[in-house]
């Protein structure tokens, strides 16, 4: 397990999913129910005092609940006790953009779907992370026909994209 092999909880920063939002707080719920994230940063809007306001009020740091998603992966990269991961649960369109600065980084990433909202711009997203060989985690609630849970599902279960490649996003099944 992941405390046993580095001694802590990983340490997450959640991009999105602010006030309003249903998905924002499942995702919150889900990283503290699993035992294995601290949530220590958040940019939770994209109104920058509405974002620094609502992160103080789900337990983050002053200095740590960002005005902007750009702030927090900037200003995490240069600090000691950096975030391991960001989450990011932002409107579709502007997925792809904030996951391929965060790998830029150097952070691992789970991403809300849809991963992008075109192929082209999901085959690069897959090269880049294969390139840097971090973790990049797809979120899916259920797996199955018709939204029916599988009968191999584990509500816990992140899909990995690891290493990615085209042929994996073309299919639509991620390769695990």
């Amino acid at each position: 397990m992941v405390i046993e092999a580095i001694g802590r909880r990983l340490r997450l920063a959640v991009v999105g999913g602010g006030p309003g939002s249903i998905i924002g707080e499942v995702h919150r719920t889900g990283a503290r129910l699993d035992g294995f994230y601290d949530i220590v940063a958040s940019a939770l809007s994209s109104d920058p005092e509405r974002s620094r306001r609502t992160g103080r009020a789900i337990g983050v740091s002053e200095e740590r609940a960002y005005p902007s998603w750009r702030e927090l992966i900037e200003s995490e990269a240069n600090r000691k006790d950096r975030v391991d991961v960001i989450a990011v649960m932002t409107p579709n369109d502007s997925h792809c953009k904030i996951c391929t600065l965060a790998l830029d980084f150097g952070f691992h990433v789970v991403c809300d779907k849809p991963l992008t909202t075109d192929l082209t711009s999901a085959v690069s997203l897959a090269d880049k992370v294969k390139a840097t060989g971090l973790e990049f985690c797809l979120t899916h609630c259920y797996t199955g026909s018709h939204g029916a849970p599988s009968p191999s599902h584990d509500p816990r279960r992140r899909d990995r994209l690891h290493p990615p490649d085209s042929s994996s996003i073309r299919s639509g099944v991620p390769r695990l």
